[in-house]
């Protein structure tokens, strides 16, 4: 923690510049993407052109943007601008609904939690008593149109075999990485029944992780659906994450290949 408390002292003033006028923070954000001038910056964040000149002057002095003809990042406000982009996405996505709070997390890597922001365009939905399992109903009718379908699967609904099934037979791309307890499960004489053939056939790719873990989701060409488990550790079957955002796709492909590098792969025999 000493290196962490030296690194403060040393940025804190940078710190308080950026995050305590939100008109030099959205001025250093209009022009991420390309050189601005005064009064499109005005137009564009709805600041007063008197306050955007102001802030401007502020970030040219700290050298984080440049005036040529108008007002460019230098190569320290490039990074800055990113990084800041990112931090203020992350809180939005946090701050949504205290999803993120009421959950356990330790099962999503670090890296994956320094990209939090990449879920910002995500739905938190919720059943209710007229809408019981609004969420699930809702996953379903997404996942029978998939073509490729990625996911972790540390609970078992009893419809899960007919879709995957379903699937099978419009040949899509299926890969799981399971659980201990689900690998038990699929390996009871019903399900192992159903389940044999798909493998025989390569319908269906399933990897063994080697420990219990407290998330499960699903993600396709189109959609994520994603659940979390309570600190207590019950499964929290009330409320799923959805997005359609390419970004959000992205980073639940990544935490779907952190689980299969670290699993094993099943053969029929294992069943």
């Amino acid at each position: 923690m000493g290196e962490i408390h030296a690194i403060y002292d040393e940025v804190e003033n940078d710190i308080r510049f950026l995050t305590s006028s939100k008109v030099r923070g959205m001025v250093l954000l209009a022009v991420m993407n390309g050189i601005k001038n005064s009064g499109e910056i005005s137009r564009e964040t709805n600041l007063d052109i008197s306050s955007v000149i102001h802030a401007a002057r502020e970030l040219k002095e700290r050298r984080y943007i440049v005036d040529k003809n108008g007002y460019a990042l230098t190569p320290k406000g490039k990074i800055m601008a990113h990084n800041l982009m990112n931090f203020l996405a992350s809180l939005h996505t946090i701050s949504v609904d205290n999803f993120w709070n009421e959950h356990y997390i330790d099962d999503i890597p670090l890296n994956l939690l320094s990209r939090i922001h990449m879920l910002r365009n995500s739905e938190i939905i919720k059943d209710t008593p007229t809408e019981l399992m609004r969420g699930f109903m809702l996953y379903l009718n997404l996942l029978r149109k998939s073509r490729r379908v990625r996911g972790v699967s540390s609970i078992f609904h009893p419809r899960f075999p007919s879709v995957i099934e379903k699937l099978a037979k419009r040949k899509a791309d299926m890969e799981f990485v399971i659980t201990p307890s689900i690998f038990e499960k699929l390996r009871e004489t019903k399900m192992k029944k159903r389940l044999a053939p798909l493998l025989e056939k390569e319908a269906i790719s399933l990897f063994l992780v080697e420990r219990e873990i407290k998330l499960a989701f699903t993600v396709t060409e189109k959609f994520l659906s994603f659940t979390l488990y309570f600190k207590n550790g019950l499964f929290d079957d009330n409320t799923t994450l959805i997005s359609y955002d390419g970004e959000a796709l992205q980073w639940a492909n990544s935490l779907y290949n952190h689980y299969r590098e670290c699993s094993k792969p099943l053969f029929p025999e294992d069943f």
